[in-house]
């Protein structure tokens, strides 16, 4: 894959520039070249004017040029103007005064000190070009081994690409994939040019494709990663589910310059959920069936005992067989306790069904509160705990009265459970528009990583060896609160007590009284 290089464009850049330089150096020896020919040319004129012995100091002029510069090859043409003059227009006559003599010295001098300059100037520009050419070719090494580089490079990664377990594409900027990896071609039986601009839509599940359009136009608008899941069709027509992952490559300007894909079989895993799915329905169903069934029975049972249980008062008015009392009050206790975890099963499937809260009137817990707690008064008592209510007057809301009867009654069963036999609060309070139900105890706690755990199905924070439970009370009760518009939450420590607080929306009619006033505010 080819990402931007700014060595390689600055080399490339370099070498241009060399090159730019040389037909400078080519109108130099020019210069040069023409008054050496134009001397030539008027080898006649001077021959007409007897200087054509003027012609031997040219030489001399030119390599006093080459050699010392263009100072000196000017005065070294000068000079040998004048020597020309003395010697070679006039030999044994002196300096020569003439006419002719004095325009073939000028000319000379001039032309001379032309060849000189020349020749100082191209001797410059020859040792700037070998550097100059040292130059280009070791721009051309560097660009040329950027080149070897750069396919060595593109050559690992379509080896480490092929070595991927994934199917992976790459994309340029605009999004217009330009390479498949071989196992991607084999996975679909296409050619990589038959993917190529909207191709790779052959690829896609029909009801996948709004999905996958939408989120390649989000990926080249934001220019950021993103992932979803699509359906890929396989070489038999066969779809099967991918984790599509794309992330963009950046050049170091920061921009995008291609775009990397790979695409993940999570076949096994949805499978895994749709069995899994499939395995809860049909538990629940179970749940449902099972539960109905057994609190006809159940009922049954119920009756029965109650009936013994009368039939004992009756037959011993003063309770002389003590031991037959014991056995029918446990074997009612027994029956109540099997009675509580078929309802709470039966609250499990209520909850699948989405029939958990049918109910939504209008009720003053100030008033329902009290009568909630009274009922659990005698298993607080038995349990060694003080129930204590602290309820303020005209909190009213919108709900299902039995099922939020039965978060309280959940609440204050754990508090008498947990609470080692100390005493236990249930506070109502009005809090702006919300209605806030607490029930504090000051038993065991619950440590903070327990504090999520336990809303869960068939969570406990503690052993079911030391209490009993199917650890499904404070998980429906939590479902109820959440269906009635609410909130079920815990704060506790570790030998500290827990309060668990309910916290429901007031119903809108519902006003402040005048007066504001307790319900309860002692012992209970």
């Amino acid at each position: 894959m080819t990402v931007r290089d700014p060595a390689r464009e600055q080399v490339t850049a370099s070498s241009d520039a060399a090159f730019r330089r040389l037909p400078p150096l080519l109108g130099l020896g020019a210069a040069i070249a023409i008054p050496c020919a134009t001397l030539l040319l008027l080898l006649p004129l001077w021959q007409l004017i007897d200087s054509v012995r003027l012609i031997f100091f040219v030489p001399a002029v030119i390599a006093v040029g080459w050699l010392a510069g263009e100072v000196p090859g000017v005065i070294a043409a000068l000079f040998a103007g004048a020597m020309a003059n003395r010697f070679g227009l006039s030999p044994g006559r002196g300096f020569d005064t003439s006419l002719s003599g004095l325009v073939s010295t000028a000319f000379f001098g001039a032309l001379g000190s032309l060849l000189a300059i020349g020749a100082s100037r191209l001797r410059s520009r020859v040792a700037e070009s070998r550097v100059l050419a040292r130059e280009v070719a070791r721009r051309l090494a560097l660009e040329e081994a950027a080149r070897v580089a750069e396919r060595a490079e593109e050559e690992r990664f379509r080896t480490l690409v092929e070595a991927l377990p994934q199917l992976v594409f790459t994309a340029g900027p605009d999004g217009t994939l330009d390479f498949h990896n071989r196992k991607l071609l084999e996975y679909s039986g296409f050619k990589s040019e038959e993917l190529t601009g909207v191709g790779w839509t052959r690829l896609l599940h029909p009801d996948d494709l709004p999905v996958a359009s939408d989120g390649r136009r989000q990926i080249l608008e934001s220019g950021q990663p993103r992932a979803f899941e699509l359906r890929l069709r396989r070489l038999d027509g066969i779809y099967r589910w991918f984790l599509v992952s794309v992330v963009p490559l950046r050049g170091l300007d920061g921009g995008v310059v291609k775009w990397f894909g790979t695409c993940t079989d999570i076949q096994a895993q949805k499978e895994a959920v749709q069995a899994q799915g499939e395995a809860v329905h049909a538990r629940d169903v179970f749940l449902s069936i099972a539960s109905h069934e057994l609190r006809t029975p159940l009922t049954a049972a119920q009756l029965q005992i109650q009936s013994a249980q009368r039939q004992y008062r009756r037959d011993w008015p003063e309770g002389s067989n003590s031991s037959l009392a014991a056995r029918l009050d446990s074997t009612a206790a027994s029956v109540e306790r099997l009675g509580v975890l078929v309802n709470a099963l039966l609250d499990v499937s209520h909850v699948a069904s989405g029939k958990l809260v049918t109910c939504r009137d209008s009720l003053d817990l100030s008033e329902l509160v009290p009568q909630w707690a009274e009922r659990l008064s005698d298993a607080a008592r038995r349990g060694g705990s003080e129930l204590g209510l602290d309820v303020e007057r005209g909190v009213s809301i919108v709900g299902d009265e039995l099922r939020l009867e039965q978060v309280l009654t959940n609440l204050l069963s754990n508090a008498i459970k947990y609470g080692e036999g100390r005493p236990i609060a249930v506070r109502l309070r009005r809090l702006g528009q919300r209605a806030l139900l607490s029930v504090v105890d000051q038993g065991i706690g619950i440590s903070p990583e327990d504090q999520v755990r336990i809303f869960d199905r068939f969570e406990r924070a503690v052993s079911a060896r030391h209490y009993s439970g199917l650890g499904l009370g404070l998980w429906i009760a939590r479902q109820i609160v959440q269906a009635s518009g609410g909130v079920l939450r815990v704060a506790s420590a570790v030998g500290k007590g827990s309060t668990f607080t309910v916290d429901l929306p007031l119903e809108r009619e519902a006003s402040l009284p005048a007066g504001k006033g307790l319900v309860g505010g002692g012992p209970h």
